[in-house]
Parts: structure tokens; sequence; C-alpha cells
């Protein structure tokens, strides 16, 4: 993969998902189109890291390219990035990713059909509240911790992508009421040259903004950042109920 191919999935990445992150808290909930951006960051970055490996001389089998060229099944991309060794760390993913899979197919009404008829038939509720976009944060900052330890190149990050970008709306939706993204703040600061302005002043924008939300007496927006840490994709399904 060149480098203009790598740039151009991970500004894909960055867009779907802070486009969905942005519905979800203009709009007061996680709708349809939420759902399906959040599927195209998964499977965009599922993606990635596939063609990374190949890049890096890993064999995949015919079938196995198929699948790369082909699906949309965000279960069956991630069990095929674990198969070849990367996202082992990422647990209690499973239910979650059934969930996320399930309203990713929603392009037309009969998908809608079809995907809240699977869901209900393993969860006890749907939600489309805009919490729903936190277990998305706790897996979409694993899998992009993951994606930077491949490449080692702080550029397919999109929370270092959000950093670098810090005074453009798309960052502030990145940011806004997420905890998981701000606990990775540390792991790029050493790639922030201090002879940048515009790096120092992400920096600065983004430290100052974090303290002031923890000093913050506006009750929602303090929860609303706790939560966003709290609430990962175990709680979730947990919310949601099993059958």
């Amino acid at each position: 993969m060149d480098k203009d191919t790598s740039e151009l999935f991970t500004m894909l990445r960055f867009e779907n998902y802070v486009t969905a992150r942005y519905i979800a808290f203009t709009c007061g909930s996680f709708n349809r189109m939420a759902h399906y951006l959040m599927g195209m960051s998964l499977e965009l970055s599922y993606k990635f890291i596939c063609m990374e490996l190949k890049k890096k001389g890993i064999q995949f089998s015919n079938n196995e390219d198929k699948l790369l060229k082909n699906s949309h099944d965000l279960i069956k991309l991630h069990e095929l990035c674990k198969s070849k060794g990367r996202l082992l760390k990422i647990i209690n993913y499973e239910s979650f990713l059934f969930y996320a899979n399930a309203f990713y197919k929603t392009r037309y009404p009969e998908h809608i059909k079809e995907s809240t008829k699977i869901a209900s038939e393993k969860f006890k509720q749907i939600s489309f509240s805009a919490h729903n976009i936190f277990p998305f944060d706790d897996l979409i900052s694993q899998i992009d911790s993951d994606i930077f330890d491949l490449t080692n190149d702080e550029k397919t990050s999109i929370i270092y992508v959000g950093i670098f970008n810090m005074n453009t709306h798309p960052s502030n939706s990145l940011f806004h009421s997420n905890g998981k993204c701000y606990d990775l703040i540390p792991k790029y600061e050493i790639f922030l040259n201090s002879n940048i302005p515009n790096h120092v002043n992400s920096m600065y924008i983004l430290k100052n903004k974090r303290e002031s939300i923890l000093r913050s007496k506006e009750v929602y927006m303090y929860d609303s950042y706790e939560k966003s840490k709290s609430f990962d994709m175990k709680k979730f399904i947990s919310h949601l109920g099993e059958k």
C-alpha cells in the first residue's frame, strides 16, 4: 500500500468516525446513519490492517483475499485480523460487534427490517441513545492503537489526526465527551514537535479542555465525560441484556 492510499484510508476512517459522533450528539440519538458511518470506520480499519499486513509479507489465502475484497461483515473482518495476530488485546467485543454488524447493514428499508429482527432475537432491547457512541469509542480507540503499533507511524492514527487538526470542527467532534481518546493523548505526545506551533497549540487546547471538564460544575458535561470512559462494550451489552 503506497503512502497516498494509506493517508486516504486514515482520513476516511477519521471522517466517518467523527461524522457519526457529530450526528449522535447533535441529534441527541444514535440513529441508523450514525450506526452506518461507525460501521464504515470499522470496516476501513479492519481492511487497512490486512493491507498493512500484506505489505509486510503476511500471506492471505484466496478465500481470505475474497473476504477482504468483497465482504462488509464486521465480525468476519475482525476475526480475519485476529487470525493474522492483530487485535489480540481487545476483549469483550463479540456481542457488541454482533450488534454493530447488524445495524451496519441498513442501506435500504429491507435491510433495516432484517437487521432489527436479527438484533431483537439476540437482545432484550434495542437502543438508539446518544450514549451508544461510547462502546464504539471503546472499540475504535483500541483498534486505532493496534494500527499504530502495527505501522509505527503516528499519521495512521485517527486520534493523532484529531490532535494535529485540533482547531477544526471534526476534531471537536472527535474529542467531545470522549474519555477513551483523551486517555490516548500521551501515546502521541512524543511525536509533537515543539518547533511546530500547530502541534503545541493543539496539545495546549486539549489539556486545558480536559481540565476544564474535570473542574466543571456543569453536571451533564462532567457526567457525559465520565460515562464515556466507563460505558464500554461490556457494559453496553449488559445494558441491552442478552436473551
